[in-house]
C-alpha cells in the first residue's frame, strides 16, 4: 500500500481544502492522524500500520502494544502505533507515532499479516519490565496462553535484558505467569493473592461436586490446596 504524509502532499502544491475533498470522494484514505493512503483496503489498525511502514525505513518494526494487539495478547492496546528502531536512529516526527529507540538488538523481524514486528518473546518482556504489575501479568499470561510464547522462551528473553531497567519485575513474574488463565481479571486476583502473602491459586482446576447420585463437573476459576471436592 502507498502512502504519503500530510506534509508531502501539501509539499506538493495541494492545498488542505484540496486533501480534505479526495477523502470526503474516496480518493485518499485517512490512515492515521497525518498519514494518507490509497484506499484499497479498510481504515483499521493493520491498514494504518501496514501504510506507515512503507514510509519508514526497513529497519523500524512494530513493538510494544501495537505488536501485541497483532499478536493477540494485549487486551488494552491504547490509540498510539508503537514503533522500534535501533538506538541512535533519527526517526520522523509523526504525530500518534511512539518511537522507541532500543539499546537491545530487537533480533529478526516477524511478518504478521506482512507487518514487520519485534518478536513475540521481545515484544511481551519489554512490556513486562514497563507496564505496571497488575498489568504486566496478564500480558505475560495472554502472551503464553496464545501459543507465540513458552515459558522456556520468555524465560531466554528475560535472560538478554539483564540490567536493562525493570527486568527485575519481568523475572518475578515469570514464575506466576500461567497459560490456564482465561482473563485479565483473574490473572490480577492471581497476582494480589500472591501478592498479599498467599500461595499462588491454580487456575481452571477440574473438580467434581457433590452430593448427588451422579457428580457433577465444574470448573473453579481459581483454587488452592490439595482437596479439590
Amino acid at each position: 500500500m502507498r502512502a504519503w504524509r500530510q506534509s508531502e502532499i501539501l509539499g506538493a502544491g495541494a492545498t488542505r481544502g484540496q486533501l480534505r475533498a479526495a477523502v470526503h470522494r474516496g480518493e485518499l484514505l485517512h490512515a492515521y492522524r497525518d498519514l494518507y493512503a490509497a484506499p484499497s483496503a479498510p481504515d483499521d489498525l493493520r491498514d494504518a500500520v501496514t501504510a506507515l511502514l512503507t514510509i519508514l525505513p526497513t529497519h523500524a518494526v512494530v513493538a510494544d502494544r501495537t505488536a501485541a494487539d497483532l499478536y493477540g495478547f494485549d487486551s488494552q492496546p491504547g490509540k498510539q502505533i508503537h514503533i522500534m528502531v535501533p538506538a541512535g536512529t533519527t526517526f520522523p516526527d509523526i504525530k500518534g507515532i511512539a518511537t522507541h529507540q532500543a539499546v537491545l538488538p530487537a533480533g529478526e523481524a516477524v511478518l504478521v499479516d506482512g507487518i514487520r514486528c519485534v518478536p513475540p518473546d521481545r515484544c511481551a518482556v519489554d512490556l513486562a519490565r514497563r507496564l505496571p504489575r497488575l498489568d504486566a501479568l496478564p500480558l505475560l499470561d495472554a502472551a503464553l496462553r496464545s501459543g507465540r510464547c513458552t515459558p522456556e522462551s520468555l524465560a531466554a528473553e528475560v535472560h538478554r535484558h539483564d540490567r536493562l531497567r525493570g527486568v527485575r519485575q519481568a523475572r518475578q513474574l515469570l514464575p506466576l505467569a500461567d497459560a490456564r488463565s482465561e482473563c485479565r481479571q483473574e490473572s490480577q486476583l492471581r497476582l494480589i493473592v500472591v501478592d498479599g502473602g498467599l500461595p499462588a491459586p491454580e487456575p481452571q482446576v477440574r473438580v467434581l461436586r457433590r452430593p448427588g447420585p451422579r457428580p457433577v463437573p465444574a470448573r473453579p476459576r481459581l483454587a488452592r490446596g490439595r482437596s479439590r471436592r
